[in-house]
């Protein structure tokens, strides 16, 4: 962290006694413009800037040093605590993935809508200095935009088109000024079932998160979950009162494509990204802050609701992943081994009645206790079938994320467990969040209230 006496230097802030208090918004804001106003040179001059931050200190103040990353289209790659042995192998794939990539530079992004509709809203790695205009120092295939697009006048007669342009005019890496164009028509109706029928929760979910993170930048968390879940059942009470069949209301009622969202809803509001719990470093929760602001649709999902697996059970001859179950901590057998990823971290839980021999034939030590998992940095390849086969389905988790997962090793009843009981959304979180169930009863209780 920069502490000379100089334009640019920064000061250790980090105070957790202000998580859940109006003055949270604070810490997540640049401590000067210095860093802000470079970053909006830089894309000015078609400059992009990948970050590496390996610190060795407890606080380096991501939430200041992103904003230098952030309006360029960059990515800040944060590495906390940083161990050569244990992290120099994911700087160097994230350093190689950053060059090899294909990038656009320099590049400026419209995006144009048919009669009655408008772009009013962006979200993402960019830089605006009007309200059309996306500036973009530099753009690849693993950053995306999000759009909101109202409409404030007739749009026209039933089963009629809407249209949609985005244009991106760019340079290539060989120096050629391109533009890109992709066009779109969506038919418009005036029937609200259809509106339901076509709604994709994926989608709206991604637009949620990132709506919330940013939000953080100037509301307190307590508001943020009270407008998520109040737009929750907003859509919900809607569709029971104007496009389902009359009927008591013993049962919650939900469109058959936003059946998922009281869950992903309960996931968000207890996300790092969105919650703060009293372990959440400020640095780790900017950073995670920083990666959402671009986060496409697929990515977005397993953040909210991970993948976790059974790995004790893996056949040595299967070549396929082992089939994934739901993320609470009730079904997870104290005789089994999980893994549990997100994008972000990749978790090995092992039950306090794992099987020695599978414990010998993975670490190659005789019990749990053996392990030492504060220097684990990978898997040992040891020269087994079941070494073998865990190796390979971890490999294809992290083959299918564009950068490098950490992964811990976590035993049960240890004091680091909570570094995957914080990742099981359908728990209840550990500063209060709600249960999976405790929200849906909410949720079924306030639609009631609202067709009442």
């Amino acid at each position: 962290m920069p502490k000379a006496d100089m334009p640019g230097m920064l000061k250790n802030r980090e105070d957790r006694q202000l998580f859940r208090t109006d003055k949270e918004k604070n810490l997540y804001t640049a401590q000067n413009q210095f860093y802000p106003q470079l970053g909006a040179k830089c894309v000015e001059q078609g400059a992009c800037i990948e970050m590496f931050c390996c610190s060795t200190a407890s606080y380096v103040d991501v939430p200041t040093m992103s904003t230098l990353v952030t309006p360029t289209g960059g990515e800040l790659h944060f590495y906390p605590y940083f161990n050569l042995q244990a992290d120099g192998e994911r700087l160097l794939k994230d350093l190689a993935g950053a060059v090899n990539r294909q990038t656009a530079f320099d590049a400026v992004m419209r995006v144009r809508c048919s009669t009655g509709l408008r772009a009013t809203d962006f979200w993402g790695n960019l830089h605006m200095t009007n309200t059309t205009d996306v500036l973009l120092g530099g753009i690849d295939s693993e950053k995306a935009i999000a759009v909101e697009v109202k409409y404030d006048d007739k749009l026209g007669d039933e089963g009629c088109q809407s249209y949609y342009q985005v244009a991106l005019l760019y340079t290539s890496v060989g120096g050629q000024r391109r533009l890109r164009v992709h066009n779109m028509a969506i038919t418009c109706t005036k029937q609200l079932g259809e509106v339901y029928r076509c709604a994709d929760v994926d989608t709206i979910m991604n637009i949620f998160l990132k709506k919330a993170v940013r939000k953080l930048l100037d509301t307190p968390y307590k508001s943020i979950r009270g407008h998520l879940l109040e737009q929750s059942i907003s859509l919900l009470a809607c569709y029971r009162k104007e496009c389902s069949e009359p009927s008591s209301g013993a049962r919650l009622i939900l469109p058959e494509a936003l059946k998922l969202l009281p869950l992903y809803v309960c996931s968000l509001i207890k996300s790092e990204a969105v919650c703060s719990q009293s372990d959440t470093r400020i640095d780790d929760k900017a950073w995670q802050m920083h990666q959402v602001c671009s986060m496409s649709v697929s990515a977005s999902m397993p953040y909210l609701y991970p993948t976790i697996m059974p790995v004790h059970t893996a056949h040595p001859d299967d070549a396929t992943l082992p089939a994934a179950c739901r993320c609470y901590y009730e079904q997870l057998s104290q005789e089994g081994a999980y893994v549990l990823e997100n994008g972000f971290v990749l978790v090995l839980w092992l039950g306090r009645h794992t099987h020695p021999a599978w414990i010998k034939a993975i670490f190659n030590v005789h019990s749990l206790a053996e392990i030492d998992t504060e220097k684990f940095a990978k898997l040992p390849a040891l020269d087994n079938p079941t070494s073998v086969r865990l190796r390979a389905i971890v490999g294809q988790l992290l083959n299918r994320r564009s950068h490098t997962m950490k992964m811990l090793v976590v035993l049960q009843g240890s004091s680091s467990e909570n570094l995957l009981r914080r990742h099981l959304c359908e728990d209840a979180g550990g500063d209060g969040g709600p249960s999976y169930m405790d929200l849906l009863c909410h949720v079924h209780k306030e639609v009631r209230n609202a067709l009442s």
